[in-house]
């Protein structure tokens, strides 16, 4: 079953998952190279909803991205964020 690709706040183009029998499948995976607004990052993490252990209400019922830039910053992205940036052309990828 394919993921929806539309939201309350509007839709992007490119489906974000894929529901398997195993579970959850991101559609970047680890390893995955990108350029965002200049700077180079690599997925390091998927983190699915639930899985990260954190205070923060948002983080725990969304699919995450785990970045970790040339520059030594790590980010936690939203899944749905990271596919608009995408999409938007903000975020790039260089190499699957």
């Amino acid at each position: 079953m394919q993921g929806d690709s539309t939201s309350s706040q509007g839709s992007f183009s490119k489906r974000s998952w894929v529901e398997t029998d195993k579970g959850y499948d991101f559609k970047y995976e680890v390893g995955t190279l990108i350029e965002d607004t200049g700077k180079i990052g690599i997925i390091t993490k998927t983190l699915a909803s639930g899985a990260l252990k954190t205070n923060i209400s948002a983080i725990k019922w969304r699919n995450n991205y785990e970045i970790s830039y040339n520059d030594g910053d790590v980010q936690i992205i939203a899944e749905k964020t990271f596919m608009k940036l995408i999409d938007s052309g903000v975020i790039k990828i260089l190499s699957k």
